[in-house]
């Protein structure tokens, strides 16, 4: 269900992306000077106009919509009637893209005042730290419902992981020394914090062609069953991942924290630019 509702706000953030260029391709296609010479009903698109105004006003409700999951977050599992944190960080992404998509049909490429200015760039880098933001969610193992897991979590995860790895291998110290071979234990010593997050998600990306290609090998060098290769397969490749993780979350907690109090703090200044600038054009002082 949550990858359906994924795939819906995919779809509806490419037409966001591409309905308004189509609709306005004659206007927007054409120069600035050259867009004063143009009839009534086409200059609509511009920022002033009744286009561009619907576009801005839209864009704006989208954004403040992005509220809701930090209200959401705050909650926690007692909200959890309200939906799981993974379909709410698909909807945080969607109207914090469509949002600026809109807001950026609004300006018709064209930003004459400062509070106009201040208030785009402010949104250009939201969204920016917002894309990374929402990178490094991808990296950090959540449990089925969204919620990220702490240090002590994980680390009960790679006990598992090895006991499990320990019950299956047994004294079988060739499968154990191979499986070493083929996937070491990497290495993070030294690594800085691109690099480590670099490392996570390349552990991410490539589990489950790792974990089909291990289980590939097992059935056919050590003659295992495709239930008991899957299993080790499986557990020897998280174990690999959960090391990362907890090397990543040791290291660099403040780093994050540093970083969501950044894209807050933007959030705030770009809001209330935009609360100006949207009173500016609403009452008409003629700056717009």
């Amino acid at each position: 269900m949550v990858r359906l509702w994924a795939w819906f706000l995919v779809g509806l953030g490419i037409a966001t992306l591409i309905v308004p260029a189509i609709w306005g391709w004659g206007f927007y296609s054409q120069p600035v000077e050259k867009r004063v010479r143009m009839t009534v009903q086409q200059k609509e698109f511009r920022s002033g106009g009744a286009v561009g105004h619907m576009y801005g006003y839209i864009g704006t409700v989208l954004m403040l919509l992005n509220f809701l999951y930090i209200f959401r977050k705050r909650l926690g599992r007692r909200a959890d009637w309200m939906g799981s944190m993974r379909a709410w960080m698909h909807f945080h992404v969607f109207v914090g893209l469509t949002g600026p998509i809109l807001i950026f049909y609004h300006t018709a490429f064209v930003m004459r005042n400062l509070f106009a200015q201040v208030s785009f760039y402010s949104m250009l880098i939201v969204v920016i730290t917002g894309v990374i933001g929402r990178f490094v969610y991808a990296t950090i193992p959540r449990d089925i419902k969204g919620y990220s897991q702490g240090r002590e979590e994980l680390e009960r995860e790679l006990q598992a992981s090895a006991a499990m790895i320990q019950q299956q291998l047994g004294e079988e110290q060739k499968l154990r020394q191979q499986l070493a071979l083929w996937y070491p234990r990497p290495h993070l010593e030294g690594r800085n914090a691109v690099s480590l997050i670099g490392a996570l998600f390349w552990e991410r990306v490539s589990f489950g062609f790792r974990k089909r290609a291990c289980r590939r090998r097992l059935m056919k060098e050590f003659s295992l069953d495709k239930e008991a290769s899957f299993s080790l397969a499986d557990q020897w490749l998280k174990s690999r991942k959960f090391m990362v993780v907890i090397e990543v979350l040791e290291r660099h907690k403040r780093a994050f924290a540093s970083w969501r109090n950044l894209h807050k703090s933007l959030t705030y200044v770009m809001l209330m630019t935009a609360i100006v600038h949207t009173f500016v054009a609403t009452v008409g002082f003629g700056l717009l």
